[in-house]
């Protein structure tokens, strides 16, 4: 609960909405209520609604900025055949959608091989000698969510979802990129273009590869970097310091904790010459401005 009330008051609210309509692998989780029986596509009458109205109030908001935007307006006049009127959001996402069931139930142009892959990162070739009749979302401690795909052939695979492989076919494939239509393209080329994510995971692995060089244990790697990236500099939090410099200096007896010796020894007379409180870059560091500052809590007067 703690960790999604910070992601509700981080992120901000048009990137949540993109979140819940551009979401592959929720679409997918959502397809998993279909199932072939007798050689028909079918689904619940409920499970049906449920997927075909999930997203729609946040894909209307996001379409009407996306129509609103100048040179759509103007591609718009242009074009009295485009659907990029502020009212049409409901017809394209439906368009979206029916597209997707058709990628992964249909086999739409033959896409669906790749667009799941297995454990070792390999394409699903069953696809080619099978037809798929059902899909079960499967519980997975990984960031990735993970299926059981089950064909005709009686062969079951498990595998996850790759998104980069079904965008590049909303763009290189012909079929694809006709049955979604230009106008949902546009608004993708929207989405993706006020992401920014790229370089936030650069910066991420960045620092995973910066905790690697430091050695220590690689069972804690990822949590080790998380921690970092997440906090802010430890310089941004006095108060936090003078209580770990309290306990590390005089103990606590009801914790159990003991007092250290200083491990730091400094002349005086040779301290006031100096220009710097600590050195050059720790005053450059109890400066400069944390990472997030929405966590941090100003000491209570």
């Amino acid at each position: 609960m703690e960790l999604e009330a910070r992601f509700n008051s981080i992120v901000p609210t048009p990137v949540k909405q993109l979140g819940e309509v551009f979401d592959l692998e929720k679409a997918v989780d959502h397809l998993c209520k279909f199932k072939v029986q007798n050689g028909k596509l079918v689904i619940y009458r409920q499970d049906r609604i449920e997927w075909e109205a999930d997203g729609n109030k946040e894909f209307c908001e996001f379409y009407e900025h996306v129509c609103a935007m100048e040179h759509v307006k103007s591609l718009a006049d242009e074009d009295h055949t485009l659907a990029l009127l502020p009212h049409d959001g409901h017809a394209i996402l439906k368009k979206f959608k029916t597209t997707l069931r058709k990628v992964v139930w249909e086999n739409l142009e033959s896409k669906t091989d790749t667009m799941f892959f297995d454990d070792e990162s390999k394409a699903i070739d069953e696809f080619q000698r099978s037809s798929l009749i059902t899909l079960l979302a499967v519980d997975n401690v990984s960031l990735d969510k993970w299926f059981e795909l089950c064909f005709a052939s009686g062969v079951v695979v498990k595998a996850r979802l790759c998104e980069e492989n079904i965008i590049a076919a909303f763009y290189d494939n012909v079929d694809v990129y006709t049955a979604l239509g230009r106008e949902l393209c546009i608004a993708l080329d929207v989405a993706l273009a006020a992401g920014g994510c790229e370089a936030v995971v650069e910066g991420f692995y960045s620092m995973i590869g910066n905790h690697k060089k430091d050695g220590g244990l690689s069972n804690v790697l990822m949590q080790r970097a998380i921690v970092d990236w997440s906090l802010p500099n430890p310089l941004s939090c006095p108060k936090t310091l003078d209580e770990i410099g309290r306990l590390y200096t005089e103990g606590d007896k009801k914790l159990g904790t003991h007092s250290h010796r200083l491990p730091l020894f400094m002349d005086k007379r040779g301290q006031s010459s100096m220009k710097y409180n600590v050195s050059k870059v720790v005053d450059r560091l109890a400066l400069e401005s944390p990472k997030c500052p929405h966590i941090i809590k100003p000491a209570l007067k």
